[in-house]
């Protein structure tokens, strides 16, 4: 089952439409954020599974990235995770799928988030 959900996310970052309808959510949520005053970031955390996919291959969700980034601040943990030796540490579940981050993972993720924030001066 988590195997098509890998598969289903690989297809819609791909697909023209889903793509463009997401960068038009961004683009919504960023003319929100400047009516609203706030800076919203965006921080995509990748499933244990999507690790392994990208070791084997690229991150397969890379234009979205880099769209994104040129319209909101984006944090991408992937390389993050894609250079950890022990990547089940990181992850709730022993399975290629991993479930929720572990406490390991938690505190990864909330360093990247911490130091780019900080980096941003948004701190």
């Amino acid at each position: 089952r988590m195997e098509s959900n890998l598969k289903w996310r690989i297809k819609s970052y791909k697909d023209n439409e889903c793509f463009k309808t997401l960068i038009a959510v961004m683009k919504l949520f960023k003319e929100y954020s400047d009516l609203e005053g706030f800076r919203p970031v965006v921080a995509v955390l990748p499933y244990k599974n999507d690790v392994l996919y990208a070791r084997e291959s690229s991150p397969y969700y890379n234009d979205f990235i880099d769209a994104c980034d040129n319209i909101l601040p984006t944090i991408d943990l992937m390389q993050n995770f894609m250079n950890l030796e022990d990547l089940d540490k990181y992850f709730s579940d022993n399975t290629k799928y991993g479930g929720h981050y572990s406490k390991h993972g938690n505190i990864l993720v909330a360093k990247v988030i911490f130091d780019r924030l900080k980096k941003e001066g948004a701190l």
